[in-house]
């Protein structure tokens, strides 16, 4: 959960895959909207909320909440306590027997749950898999370790250390039997990827054991040491020192080093769905030929290069991007709209598919809720827009109807597009060969694919 503050109340947003939705909520709620106000605390205990929400457990909260689609705020009273936040945030069987697992983070339980989700899905029929580790920001070397072991074979290096000092070289391999041979395996990646997700992604594709599509990752592999300096209570002090690199079995550095400032500015102000430019990746290391255990090229340049690059529709980019110029301040407002109007959908029974049409009604009824919230937008910028808001009512009101399983199920249809090419190829596949096959065939010159192109 974000927190954040804004007019004397407290602001609460849960995660959003949407960085620019995200970015231009957190804008728009210091003029306007709320979702979340704790009574007991003013803007003057700023540091006492955070507390009072996330690090006291057992006492009693008193907490009110405005919802997008409500008409009163919803008061609730909760009891404190520590929960364990799953790493599996869904996993579901999509269109011919491909599983779809998305992972998020790399915490102590992580490779027992995605094992358990893997073997459920292989028992309800599932053939082929799509790992998403999209916005995973890593975590836990071990559980990254631990996930790839599902998937290669024993003895096979997975992680490899090289510092200057002769102790800070080492490599990290498989220590058991692979669990699920032959099954094809997809891994989505873009540039919030990080750390132990693309320790995971380079092994796997080091080793031809998946085909790694998306955008390239954040390119995090630094390896830290913490020395101490003082232990004085409540007082301590201590040195952080850079000490070794993580590098990829093929020998690929992790980590992203731009050769310049400009090329670091660029790269690091990107967004994560969009492919870094050629320019922000120009380094000795980047031009750089590696090959995977089959003897397919790989490049090296920091972070992990997808098999295949799928970038956004250039029309839905143009789309949201009037739409973001066009609102504004009233982004809350807009929001707020498109719930209503999924949660109004759902209680009408309006849909009985997650892969609904978004009609002609449906769009004039959602024009007048922003309307009727003084949100206007004009002719010109309605139809430049109008791609990306079809794309967001249709995928917020089968997430509201059918659940995170039913907006997921939408937009393998199209509405994501690395996430229906990687459905495409996973479908088409009947082992891990023919799918990296296959996917060289879609792609021979290694060129960026970009979403709606044949």
């Amino acid at each position: 959960m974000l927190i954040d503050h804004s007019n004397s109340r407290v602001l609460e947003v849960l995660p959003s895959r949407d960085k620019q939705t995200l970015v231009a909520w957190l804008r728009a709620a210091r003029d306007s909207g709320l979702l979340g106000v704790l009574e007991e605390v003013t803007t003057d205990m700023w540091d006492g909320y955070v507390e009072a929400v996330k690090e006291v457990f057992g006492p009693r909260v008193r907490i009110t909440i405005d919802r997008p689609g409500s008409s009163t705020p919803i008061n609730l009273s909760l009891t404190r306590a520590r929960i364990h936040s799953r790493a599996v945030r869904l996993a579901t069987m999509l269109e011919g027997n491909v599983g779809y697992v998305e992972l998020f983070g790399f915490s102590q339980a992580t490779a027992r749950e995605l094992q358990r989700a893997v073997d459920s899905l292989r028992t309800a029929g599932m053939r082929a898999l799509v790992l998403d580790l999209r916005y995973n920001p890593g975590g836990l070397l071990d559980e990254g370790v631990s996930v790839a072991e599902l998937f290669l074979d024993q003895g096979q290096a997975i992680v490899a250390t090289r510092g200057r000092a002769p102790d800070a070289n080492r490599v990290l391999s498989d220590r058991g039997a692979q669990r699920y041979t032959g099954m094809p395996l997809v891994v989505l990646v873009n540039g919030a990827s990080a750390s132990a997700s693309e320790i995971v992604a380079g092994a796997l594709q080091d080793h031809d054991r998946a085909l790694v599509v998306g955008t390239t990752t954040y390119g995090k592999g630094l390896v830290q040491s913490v020395y101490p300096l003082s232990s004085q209570t409540g007082n301590e002090v201590v040195l952080k020192l850079t000490t070794a690199r993580w590098f990829t079995p093929s020998g690929r550095s992790i980590q992203r080093t731009p050769q310049n400032r400009a090329a670091e500015t660029v790269a690091d102000a990107r967004d994560p769905e969009e492919e870094l430019s050629a320019a922000a990746r120009d380094t000795a290391d980047a031009r750089r030929v590696y090959r995977s255990d089959a003897g397919r090229v790989m490049r090296g340049g920091g972070g992990i290069v997808p098999d295949l690059v799928v970038r956004p529709d250039s029309g839905v980019i143009a789309a949201r991007e009037a739409l973001t110029r066009a609102l504004d301040s009233n982004v809350v407002r807009y929001t707020d709209a498109i719930a209503a109007f999924a949660l109004d959908t759902r209680a009408r029974r309006m849909v009985s598919s997650p892969l609904f049409a978004v009609t002609a009604a449906m769009r004039e009824d959602f024009l007048a809720r922003l309307r009727q919230r003084n949100v206007r937008l004009d002719e010109a910028t309605l139809r430049t827009a109008w791609p990306f808001i079809e794309q967001q009512l249709g995928a917020q009101t089968a997430r509201f109807t059918f659940g995170r399983t039913g907006e997921v199920r939408r937009l393998s249809g199209g509405g994501d597009p690395v996430l229906a090419e990687a459905l495409r190829l996973a479908q088409a596949a009947r082992s891990q060969s023919e799918l990296l096959s296959l996917a060289a065939a879609r792609n021979p010159a290694g060129e960026t694919a970009r979403a709606g192109q044949p």
